[in-house]
């Protein structure tokens, strides 16, 4: 499939795991066709919308190695990343010297939920208000940040989307 799309004029592939088997997956897809760049966006239980159950820097420490022993995979992280600081430390590899590690840079780190809120985006601005004042959870609490299923929680709940895949939404019942 993936070179019927580059021969279609796709000139790269990007993949969302959100745990780690989802991610030794991708990074064999990735091995079948060393001619194209894989993306592959890690984005853990944080994340605004669709989510995962696991934590994204427990599923980089686990995977990092094995991601960059695989040279068409550009490495992309996300969840709950929100602030500017925090990214720097997924972009200059800070994020793993908490661990006891070697720094361990990512390739781009994605910002969804905050990106929503900035001006350039078409996001109405009611809807842009709505994300700003929702409290939301912290990310390193009792709970790890994350809103169990069906539970309400800093103005926000978990439930599952129309593809029956966990998804963090505003609470609005």
């Amino acid at each position: 499939l993936l070179r019927r799309l580059r021969d279609e004029g796709f000139p790269y592939i990007a993949l969302k795991p959100g745990t780690i088997d989802q991610i030794k997956q991708v990074l064999a897809i990735a091995r079948e066709v060393p001619e194209m760049p894989v993306i592959i966006e890690i984005e853990d239980g944080h994340a605004g919308g669709h989510h995962s159950w696991e934590d994204l820097d427990s599923m980089l420490l686990a995977t990092y190695d094995a991601i960059r022993a695989v040279d068409n995979v550009v490495l992309t992280v996300g969840g709950g990343i929100g602030k500017p600081e925090r990214a720097a430390d997924y972009i200059t590899g800070r994020w793993a010297l908490a661990y006891g590690t070697a720094a361990a840079p990512v390739d781009g780190v994605m910002v969804g939920t905050a990106a929503m809120t900035a001006l350039e985006a078409k996001t109405n601005d009611d809807v842009k208000q709505l994300l700003v004042d929702t409290p939301g959870i912290d990310p390193h609490g009792a709970n790890r940040g994350w809103v169990a299923s069906g539970a309400s929680e800093g103005g926000m709940t978990s439930g599952l989307s129309h593809l029956r895949a966990d998804l963090y939404e505003i609470d609005n019942s």
